[in-house]
């Protein structure tokens, strides 16, 4: 059985080799560093099951690096931190918590306290991957859409895929890449709560069955917030029908608000809707469905550049 790694990042060399000393005794794996920057450098290197960070550290505070580490350690990346600090004033705690850290402890510290709480979180983090089911719940809710959805049955696979090969094409990471695909596998997950006689309407819908169509974004947020999913995930499902000149639901977003990755989903979304059979229409052609996507650019509503690439792929 492998040892659970800790990377602890102090410039105070005793305290180091304390914390060393103490969990290497109780079958932990430690890594030092002694700057925020170095501790940045290592996580990204040796990829540790939790990390342990001073608050005042030269070069780049305790701060600094966790805000850096929690920005790409989210969801099934899931990584925790620990502060560990004389200074323990409010604001500092509050600040702490709020880029990302899970627990704060005090110098002076006593040790047992120390690893109990390391254990605490390596199980939680051990569960999170164990959310490798992350995977499985993703798959079990598009199934749960499409089997209530006949007409929109294979949509979220198909926005997945057109998102993807969007994302890659427009030059993101491969990170990025992870991100928008499992996002716009569940981006209609809200669909979840509407009920089937309005999801399969033949038809034109009424005011009130439209409105309550449009709650689905945020049903879907509401649902996912419990995977530990990354931030970006949530807002790509809450917002991809928001549209850029503030005319999209359920928050209006306008210009800027609306994020990179909502603009890559949204384009896939429609463009999927459009050449596929609906209820209350039959698909598009291809060309038919880009000029749409187009006019809409050219309004002010969808990214010019997404809709561009879109042509691309689909040609």
């Amino acid at each position: 059985m492998n040892k659970p790694k800790v990377l602890i990042a102090d410039d105070d060399e005793s305290i180091r080799d304390m914390v060393k000393e103490y969990l290497e005794a109780r079958d932990f794996k430690v890594i030092t560093a002694v700057n925020g920057k170095e501790a940045v450098i290592l996580e990204e290197q040796l990829r540790p099951d939790l990390i342990i960070l001073d608050v005042e550290m030269p070069v780049m505070s305790g701060l600094e690096a966790c805000k850096t580490i929690r920005g790409k350690r989210s969801g099934i990346h899931y990584v925790p931190i620990i502060f560990l600090s004389g200074l323990l004033v409010e604001g500092a705690v509050i600040m702490g918590l709020q880029i990302g850290a899970d627990d704060y402890v005090r110098k002076p510290f006593e040790a047992l306290e120390l690893v109990s709480r390391i254990n605490n979180l390596i199980r939680m983090k051990k569960f999170i991957e164990q959310v490798e089911s992350i995977e499985n719940v993703i798959f079990s809710l598009v199934k749960s859409i499409e089997a209530r959805d006949s007409y929109t049955a294979g949509h979220c696979r198909r926005v997945a895929g057109i998102s993807s090969k969007l994302a890659k094409e427009l030059g993101l990471s491969g990170e990025e890449m992870e991100i928008i695909h499992k996002s716009s596998l569940l981006h209609d997950v809200g669909k979840i709560g509407v009920p089937d006689q309005i999801l399969n309407k033949q038809g034109t819908l009424l005011d009130a069955e439209f409105t309550r169509i449009k709650e689905h974004p945020v049903s879907g947020g509401d649902i996912c917030g419990c995977l530990r999913l990354a931030e970006q995930s949530l807002d790509i499902i809450r917002h991809h029908h928001e549209k850029l000149d503030g005319s999209g639901y359920p928050d209006g977003l306008k210009g800027d608000k609306v994020s990179r990755y909502v603009r890559i989903v949204t384009v896939a979304d429609i463009y999927d809707a459009l050449t596929t059979d609906r209820p209350y229409r039959v698909s598009k052609g291809v060309p038919e469905a880009i000029t749409i996507l187009k006019k809409e650019a050219s309004e002010g509503k969808l990214d010019m550049i997404v809709v561009n690439c879109m042509e691309k792929i689909a040609g």
